[in-house]
């Protein structure tokens, strides 16, 4: 299976919050392990991944032009493809709440540091 064509066949609002998430999830793994030293952005990237976490769970769980059941198409197994498209909202409804917990946690962590 050819990945690029599988990810290029998904409607491009899936791809732009799958990639803005891949890149935000790089960006903050590479700054995290480089600076350790640097506690003072901690809370701001987990609030940056935090947010993109949102907005790719929003995107899959309210199946945004379709986004879910794009992803549920490419799925093999043709009679799992109802279930499979239940489950990807599933998930991206935890996507959201954990996002929104990583985005409140941030803010909680600056606003005691600032106080």
């Amino acid at each position: 299976m050819n990945t690029t064509k599988t990810f290029g066949a998904l409607p491009t609002p899936l791809r732009v919050a799958v990639l803005t998430f891949l890149g935000v999830f790089l960006i903050t793994f590479i700054s995290l392990i480089s600076s350790p030293s640097q506690s003072a952005v901690i809370p701001y990237a987990f609030g940056i991944l935090g947010a993109a976490t949102f907005v790719l769970g929003m995107t899959l769980a309210t199946n945004y032009r379709g986004s879910a059941s794009a992803f549920a198409e490419r799925w093999p197994v043709a009679g799992g493809r109802s279930l499979m498209r239940v489950f990807i909202r599933v998930f991206g409804t935890c996507f959201m709440v954990g996002g929104a917990l990583f985005v409140v946690a941030s803010v909680v962590a600056i606003v005691a540091r600032t106080s």
